[in-house]
């Protein structure tokens, strides 16, 4: 799969391609500013945004994702790449 990110002056891209079907998106949302950020200031609601490829969260529960189960015969393996562009 595929996802991409452009900021909203559309400077900056992210663009992450993996061999994975999914992808979960957190989006900070429980930021109450209990951190500090180098340059940034204490941490905000939304403020961070971390994208993980994978497989269908909770397939294995709904009978549609038994190639999740890893064994030493069927290890776990995964291809993503990252590619980030600044103009």
């Amino acid at each position: 799969g595929k996802v991409k990110l452009t900021s909203p002056d559309e400077k900056i891209n992210l663009e992450i391609i993996s061999d994975a079907d999914y992808a979960v998106v957190y989006l900070a949302n429980y930021f109450l500013g209990e951190k500090s950020f180098k340059d940034r200031g204490y941490s905000q609601k939304h403020q961070a945004i971390a994208i993980e490829p994978q497989n269908l969260p909770n397939g294995v529960n709904l009978d549609i994702g038994s190639e999740q189960l890893y064994t030493f015969d069927h290890p776990f393996n995964r291809k993503i790449k990252y590619k980030f562009e600044i103009k």
